[in-house]
């Protein structure tokens, strides 16, 4: 009985060091590069919001398409080209593993299209999860996962 009661506080000591709290540092560090990123996107910055990534940087789509970093900024381009293209990223949740931050971020992209005449205000929501990379210029995006916007995120996020 002792052996068995011992491997459930193993287990249960491992399964409870995986569900790390989040770090107010890390976080205040993510939201600050997070804005960053709003503010070269929104100013049309496209050389200055591409040093905010590292050469190997890679983006998965939902569909799992894989695009390297100048697939992506080629993407990224010709979103900023959209007439009044604005966005915004709210961080939800921030891992610090070692050298990386995992970061749950849902971003909101504004925009003006012409429909039946006139001019339309648009929006749409995607999410995504970031791999955040120290480097010596601080922290660079490395990886981008979206994914569902309808994922139900099981961590806390009422930050």
């Amino acid at each position: 009985k002792m052996k068995s009661l011992l491997s459930l506080l193993l287990v249960m000591g491992i399964a409870v060091s995986f569900a790390q709290p989040e770090r107010d540092a890390a976080r205040h560090e993510a939201e600050a590069l997070y804005k960053k990123e709003d503010a070269l996107i929104n100013a049309g910055k496209m050389n200055a919001f591409m040093n905010l990534f590292t050469e190997d940087f890679r983006y998965v789509d939902q569909q799992g398409k894989r695009m390297n970093r100048n697939q992506f900024f080629a993407m990224v381009k010709s979103g900023m080209g959209m007439s009044g293209m604005k966005v915004s990223n709210r961080v939800w949740n921030v891992q610090l593993q070692d050298k990386e931050l995992a970061v749950w971020v849902q971003m909101e992209f504004h925009w003006k299209e012409r429909k039946n005449g006139r001019t339309v205000p648009m929006k749409a929501t995607s999410r995504f999860c970031d791999t955040l990379r120290m480097t010596d210029e601080g922290w660079k995006f490395s990886y981008c996962q979206e994914l569902p916007v309808d994922e139900h995120w099981t961590f806390k996020t009422d930050k």
